[in-house]
């Protein structure tokens, strides 16, 4: 038995058990930028929502025929390149996390 128990505290203290204990602590804390990236995010998709809405309805109404396939394409469009901006703030915020552990 107490073959066993040495072999479970050296299987404990390898260099894997330690990068997923490591891993597992990064995942958990937050660093302090993330509650204002948070905060912006909470206030910026719902801004992004509104504004492809509003470009729907004024390129539908004022748009040169097609006017409803313009509307959805100009619409799509804003909604793709803002949720590439938010994608690039997370992934910024991911790499800032695990770096700073």
């Amino acid at each position: 038995m107490a073959n066993a128990k040495r072999c479970a505290g050296e299987v404990g203290d390898t260099l894997l058990a330690q990068i997923v204990r490591m891993v597992a602590e990064a995942q958990r804390s937050r660093a302090p930028i993330q509650k204002l990236v948070d905060w912006v995010a909470e206030r910026f998709v719902p801004a992004v929502v509104v504004v492809a809405i509003v470009t729907l309805v004024v390129w539908s109404i004022w748009g040169p025929p097609p006017a409803l396939a313009l509307a959805v394409v100009n619409a799509v469009a804003v909604l793709i390149v803002d949720l590439v901006i938010i994608d690039g703030s997370r992934s910024t915020r991911r790499r800032r996390s695990l770096r700073l552990g």
